[in-house]
């Protein structure tokens, strides 16, 4: 079986190394990208199968991300990091195209699991 593609668009450093380590040692490929630029590029390039977004990203506006991704490729799977505790905003995402959410700090074991189903 071939090693799972995810693209992590997020501010490097602190939580996101620790979460795009510990997914590389579960057998992903992993690119963390630090912007919707970035992102757009690399994803262009490897069409990952597993995008993790921070929603909380300066500059990022989740929805328009979103659909470029899937535009591009509509069996990605995106899982957004979030702290936001309003369901509104949740249903916006998951409406948008949003497989699922998960909240900050990452629980690196449960996103992990949470993964798996895909």
């Amino acid at each position: 079986m071939s090693k799972k593609h995810l693209l992590i668009v997020a501010a490097k450093g602190g939580e996101t190394d620790q979460v795009a380590g510990y997914l590389e040692n579960q057998g992903f490929q992993i690119k963390v990208a630090c912007g919707k630029t970035e992102a757009m590029s690399a994803f262009q390039q490897r069409r990952d199968d597993i995008v993790l977004v921070d929603a909380d990203l300066p500059g990022l506006f989740l929805d328009e991300f979103v659909k470029a991704i899937l535009a591009l490729r509509s069996a990605t799977k995106i899982i957004v990091i979030t702290t936001t505790e309003r369901p509104s905003e949740l249903c916006e995402a998951v409406q948008s195209g949003v497989t699922c959410y998960a909240k900050k700090p990452v629980d690196r074991e449960r996103l992990f699991l949470q993964i798996q189903k895909f």
